[in-house]
């Protein structure tokens, strides 16, 4: 089943310039990452920068302004992308460097991860 793995941040002050090297190291991680057999393990994936008109009660973007999406073709896939892939591992050093509000662990990064259509 497939399996989709979801990033929210806070970072109301990052860069224009910042979020397009993160996007770079972004964009090379989901053209890049293989598994150790070679082949490819991610299907898509996609980030950006929060731009929704809608705002009231019930709809509200709490404070987040950007989001990754990264869907696998399975659990295991996503286990190995969190747990294994080198690559990954050095775009999350990467990403904290360039944004030490990634690393902070006030609250600034909401993971998640679902299984479904």
């Amino acid at each position: 089943m497939p399996c989709t793995h979801v990033v929210l941040c806070k970072f109301p002050h990052l860069s224009s310039e910042t979020f397009q090297t993160v996007l770079a190291g972004f964009n090379n991680l989901l053209h890049t990452s293989r598994k150790p057999d070679g082949s490819p393990y991610i299907i898509s994936g996609k980030a950006g920068h929060e731009n929704s008109p809608s705002s009231s009660a019930w709809t509200t973007d709490h404070g987040y302004t950007h989001g990754f999406i990264v869907e696998f073709s399975s659990k295991e896939d996503r286990d190995y992308y969190l747990l294994e892939d080198p690559l990954h591992a050095e775009f999350a050093v990467e990403f904290v460097r360039l944004v030490p509000e990634a690393g902070e662990g006030k609250g600034n990064v909401l993971v998640f991860d679902f299984e479904g259509v």
